[in-house]
C-alpha cells in the first residue's frame, strides 16, 4: 500500500504509468480524472517557437514570390534547358474534363484525337488541317487507336462501349457545324481552364469515406460518456 501521509508527495496519473494508481483512485476521481484529461486533449495547443518561425518563413517566401523577387527551382532549371521547336500545332479539340487523352498517328498522313465533345477530329499530319469531323459519342472520347495495318479505328469514352470505325465514304469530308463545334470548344476550355474535373464514382468514394469517419468520431465522443454514466450506475 502507498503511504497517504501529509509529508508524502501525491501522484497523479500523468506522472506516473503505475497501474496500481488506477486501481486504488477512488471512483469519482477517476472520472474527474479522465474529464480533465479529454479537457486537455481538446484544448487547442499554442504554436511553438520552430512552427511560428516556419509560418514566418513560409509567407515571407510566399509574398516574395507574388512580388517577383524570386522564382521557384524548376523555373530557374528551365531557363538552362534547350526547348524544341514546336514543328505543328492541331487544334479544335477540348480535353477539359477528363485527365486522359490519346492522340494517335494514322498510318504517315493523318493525326487524330478525342474530345470532351464527344468528336474524332483528324488532321492532315503535314499541314494541321481539319479533314475530318467524327461524331464518336454522345459525351466524351478519350481513346482513339487504329488498326496496326487494316482500315479499322477503335474508340472509346466514359461509357462502357467500345466502337470500331471502318471507312465508307469515298471522299473525306468535314460537316458544316465543324467551325462552330471548335469554337464552342475554345470557350469551353477559357471557361474551365483553372477547374479540375473528377469523376462521379471518385467523388462517391470521398463522400462514403468522409462519412465513415464522422461516424467513428461520433462513437468516440460518445463512448467516454456511456462509461461514466456506468461507473455512476455502480
Amino acid at each position: 500500500m502507498r503511504d497517504a501521509s501529509p509529508e508524502s508527495p501525491s501522484i497523479t496519473c500523468s506522472e506516473s504509468d503505475s497501474d496500481d494508481d488506477l486501481i486504488l483512485r477512488p471512483p469519482r476521481l477517476r472520472r474527474r480524472h479522465r474529464r480533465r484529461e479529454s479537457e486537455e486533449t481538446r484544448r487547442p495547443r499554442p504554436p511553438s517557437v520552430t512552427e511560428s518561425r516556419l509560418r514566418e518563413l513560409f509567407l515571407a517566401r510566399r509574398e516574395a514570390r507574388e512580388k517577383g523577387e524570386i522564382r521557384e527551382k524548376g523555373e530557374m532549371q528551365l531557363d538552362n534547358i534547350d526547348m524544341p521547336e514546336v514543328k505543328m500545332v492541331y487544334k479544335g479539340h477540348r480535353n477539359s474534363r477528363t485527365m486522359i487523352k490519346q492522340a494517335n498517328f494514322w498510318g504517315s498522313n493523318f493525326v487524330l484525337s478525342g474530345s470532351d465533345c464527344g468528336h474524332i477530329f483528324i488532321w492532315d499530319q503535314h499541314t494541321a488541317e481539319l479533314v475530318m469531323l467524327l461524331e464518336g459519342d454522345r459525351h466524351v472520347v478519350n481513346c482513339v487507336q487504329p488498326h496496326p495495318f487494316d482500315h479499322w479505328l477503335a474508340t472509346s469514352g466514359i461509357d462502357y462501349d467500345v466502337k470500331l470505325w471502318s471507312p465508307t465514304a469515298e471522299m473525306a469530308s468535314v460537316p458544316d457545324d465543324a467551325a462552330e463545334v471548335m469554337r464552342i470548344n475554345e470557350l469551353m476550355l477559357d471557361e474551365t481552364r483553372d477547374t479540375i474535373t473528377v469523376p462521379p464514382s471518385f467523388m462517391l468514394r470521398m463522400l462514403a469515406s468522409l462519412n465513415h469517419l464522422r461516424e467513428e468520431r461520433r462513437r468516440s465522443r460518445e463512448s467516454p460518456s456511456s462509461s461514466d454514466s456506468t461507473e455512476d450506475e455502480s
